[in-house]
């Protein structure tokens, strides 16, 4: 396991399952717990929900380009979602970015199909998609703040924000933010609350411009570099159509809010790169459908297609390379020992006992107990 998918599964093992925690909601390590009661305390275990997750979003990518555009589109937009870095590497694991992954497909399905039939249960599911992304991260609240955008921007549209089944979902979406109140408000975090509630308001760290364009280069290459570069000439060739054309106002209003505020966030220590992919998963769907459109009447389309497609395949190859993660004979990893006083201490350095990867969350877990630590 990686370490992050280590921590999340000592979130959700044993009596370790909680309606919250301090840094990320309960979902993931509920899906963790789910995956492992049913293939044991493996890796099949914590990733298999990540296996369901990759396919369904695909399917529902399949099913929007078909509706929206054509079955060409259909076609290539779910090869480049399957070959996008930032994609195949994130659905390799069982993580926050996995979990809103398939919450933003989700949410892209049932509020086309509500904004297009304007039905009850359409609405109802976004809201709950939405709800549970709010139980992933609170950051992904900025979802909502992109439908109120969709409608906002356009005249013809504005007349919906009066509607009650949108003002009936963002209520419904709301709801789920009970178990985390509860939580906050338990016994078992009243002597620390407030001063991590402090600590935790936005903007709360100093200003970093390094760490900044750190972020967004880290962005630029799980996108793959030549797609990004595409992602942006397919934005300013549509230009007032991505505020205009329906096919694609949604796909650009969902996502924006969450990413300004994600990449804003990153100049002061605050940014969640977990976050982000769900973020472009919409701007996905966008240029990939476009892009199948533009092939069939440019020649030069589909040569700048194929060269995109190609390298994203092998910048995912590259990251997907077992050998990558193959263990390392200078003893990489975590690691034990013991001072002179019989204290434990970990580190990376001189070590009397290595603790493989495989065994972190153990090894971690044990570490508490010993030393009469809390979770």
């Amino acid at each position: 396991l990686s370490g992050q998918e280590a921590y999340l599964w000592l979130q959700g093992h044993g009596t370790n399952l909680s309606p919250g925690y301090w840094e990320r909601g309960p979902l993931v390590p509920f899906l963790i717990r789910v995956g492992t009661s049913i293939f044991g305390d493996t890796e099949l275990g914590v990733r298999w929900p990540a296996a369901v997750i990759c396919c369904t979003s695909g399917f529902i990518l399949f099913y929007l380009a078909r509706h929206r555009f054509n079955a060409r589109a259909a076609f290539w937009t779910v090869v480049l979602f399957i070959i996008i870095p930032m994609y195949a590497w994130k659905l390799s694991f069982m993580t926050e970015a996995a979990a809103s992954i398939g919450l933003m497909a989700l949410a892209l399905f049932a509020f086309n199909l509500a904004i297009e039939k304007d039905r009850g249960w359409w609405w109802l599911l976004g809201g709950a998609a939405c709800g549970l992304a709010l139980l992933v991260a609170m950051a992904n609240a900025w979802w909502i703040v992109g439908l109120v955008l969709y409608f906002a921007c356009s005249p013809d549209r504005r007349a919906r924000l009066h509607e009650s089944w949108f003002w009936g979902t963002i209520l419904f979406t709301s709801l789920f933010l009970a178990p985390l109140v509860w939580w906050w408000r338990g016994p078992q975090v009243a002597d620390v609350a407030h001063a991590r509630i402090l600590h935790g308001w936005p903007l709360a760290h100093g200003f970093s411009l390094n760490q900044g364009f750190h972020f967004i280069g880290l962005e630029i290459f799980y996108l793959c570099p030549l797609f990004f570069i595409l992602l942006v000439v397919v934005l300013w060739r549509l230009g007032h159509q991505l505020w205009e054309d329906p096919r694609y106002g949604l796909l650009v209003c969902l996502p924006a809010p969450g990413l300004i505020w994600q990449n804003f966030a990153a100049f002061f220590h605050e940014g969640r790169f977990e976050l982000v992919p769900a973020l472009f998963l919409p701007l996905v769907l966008l240029a990939g459908c476009y892009m199948a459109s533009l092939t069939v009447i440019h020649r030069t389309a589909q040569w700048i297609g194929g060269l995109v497609l190609i390298c994203a395949a092998l910048q995912s190859l590259a990251g997907l390379n077992p050998f990558y993660f193959a263990p390392k004979s200078d003893g990489h990893g975590f690691q034990l020992r013991r001072t002179q006083s019989g204290e434990n201490v970990t580190g990376f350095y001189a070590c009397k006992r290595q603790i493989s990867w495989r065994n972190l969350a153990e090894a971690v877990q044990s570490l508490q107990r010993d030393q009469g630590a809390t979770l």
